[in-house]
């Protein structure tokens, strides 16, 4: 199993250790996989002359000269050009993903490609957002039947999905350069799923728990997805996220550590949300926190 990430961050800083704690559980479930690293050159460097745990904990570390100016678009060109900068079947992750449950499952796809529906809404057809959804218009992009989330994507490394691939990187550069939004890569990929016709797995909520969106995806999921680009202090304030990736920056984020959140079963530290307990489906927990505090 081939797992990649991608990384823009000239200043080796939050995202390098975000990363660091994302690779850190998955290595733990996923002890033989191969995990590499694609960045661009600021960002390798900067890795190595901070002497960051995320260079030691990938098996490779890839440095490609994007050509493009800014940090979200040398991000976002990295991201989509993966299909044709990695041989084989793979399977890309967000930077803002802890693994609590193994993925191999997804690595057993039939199909060329594999990704999550969105969650913004609870009709599929209806989750891509009124941003996202304008922009698609203004391109003249059609609606996609079903509009996926770009956190967690399967490429089985066939000719279709490279087909796939060239296809997202070539409508994501012309969605930055007539939109000017650079970071904004989803709309170019549904574009691209339609267009290319290419078969799509449509995985299970569990592999892409997009948690801070919809607490119910939290039940029997296997991947916690934070959206930091969304919600950008919760990872420091609210969740486990924080504290991983200042354990990971350390090189202190170890086994017993990584298990410990993950028999919790609960990214969030403050738990004191009926809501979120009742729509996780842990009823008990949810009226718990309806009772005093102690020590109050």
């Amino acid at each position: 199993m081939k797992f990649i990430y991608t990384l823009v961050d000239e200043a080796a800083g939050r995202y390098s250790d975000q990363t660091a704690a994302s690779v850190a559980f998955l290595r733990h479930l996923h002890p033989a996989a191969t995990i590499d690293l694609w960045a661009d050159p600021p960002t390798e460097r900067a890795l190595r002359d901070a002497d960051h745990p995320l260079a030691a904990a990938v098996d490779a570390l890839h440095a490609v000269d994007t050509g493009m100016a800014s940090a979200p678009l040398r991000s976002r060109w990295l991201r989509t050009s993966l299909a044709r900068l990695v041989d084989g079947p793979f399977l890309t992750l967000d930077g803002d993903t802890l693994c609590v449950q193994p993925l191999g499952e997804i690595f057993e796809t039939a199909e060329p490609f594999a990704a999550a529906s969105d969650c913004r809404a609870a009709d599929p057809a209806l989750a891509v957002n009124r941003k996202a959804r304008a922009m698609s218009d203004a391109m003249g992009w059609p609606p996609a039947p079903r509009y996926f989330n770009g956190g967690v994507l399967y490429f089985d490394g066939s000719r279709r999905a490279a087909e796939l691939g060239a296809a997202w990187h070539r409508h994501w550069l012309a969605f930055a350069v007539e939109r000017g939004v650079a970071h904004l890569d989803q709309p170019a990929l549904n574009h691209a799923i339609q267009e290319t016709g290419v078969p799509v797995r449509v995985l299970p909520r569990p592999f892409n728990a997009m948690f801070h969106e919809r607490p119910a995806h939290l039940r029997d999921a296997r991947l916690w997805h934070l959206f930091t680009s969304v919600h950008p202090d919760a990872a420091e304030a609210e969740t486990v996220f924080g504290e991983a990736a200042r354990l990971a920056r350390a090189g202190k984020l170890d086994a017993a550590a990584i298990q410990r959140v993950i028999d919790r079963r609960w990214p969030w530290t403050t738990d004191r949300s009926f809501r979120r307990r009742w729509a996780a489906g842990d009823r008990l927990a949810a009226f718990r926190t309806l009772l005093p505090v102690r020590g109050r």
